[in-house]
């Protein structure tokens, strides 16, 4: 796989960890990919294919992962449930949804 996007930037882009994208990586690699998760296997198989541009790897991953820092207010909206999930106020996420900081 080529090196277009460095492991450290598909971890932040994709909300995992590094060694959990050399899991995936590894086992994609021995071909076992039932064994990694479907938006994996299409994102390394777009990365091991030098006619896709860096742009459509970046735009997949958008839409592959919605809690991705490129996923926009929808991305926003998921990384704070994610981060928040133990203690939703329902009230403050609508407020930020429509626009307003989620602590006020």
């Amino acid at each position: 796989m080529d090196s277009r996007i460095p492991i450290t930037e598909l971890s932040s882009l994709t909300r995992k960890s590094r060694p959990t994208i050399y899991k995936y990586l590894s086992l994609y690699q021995e071909k076992d990919y039932g064994s990694v998760p479907y938006a994996f296997v299409t994102l390394f198989k777009m990365m091991d294919d030098r006619l896709v541009s860096k742009k459509e790897i970046l735009d997949y991953i958008e839409k592959a992962f919605p809690s991705s820092p490129r996923a926009g207010k929808m991305g926003e909206a998921i990384r704070y449930i994610e981060d928040h999930a133990s203690s939703i106020d329902f009230d403050a996420l609508l407020h930020y949804l429509k626009g307003g900081n989620p602590h006020e």
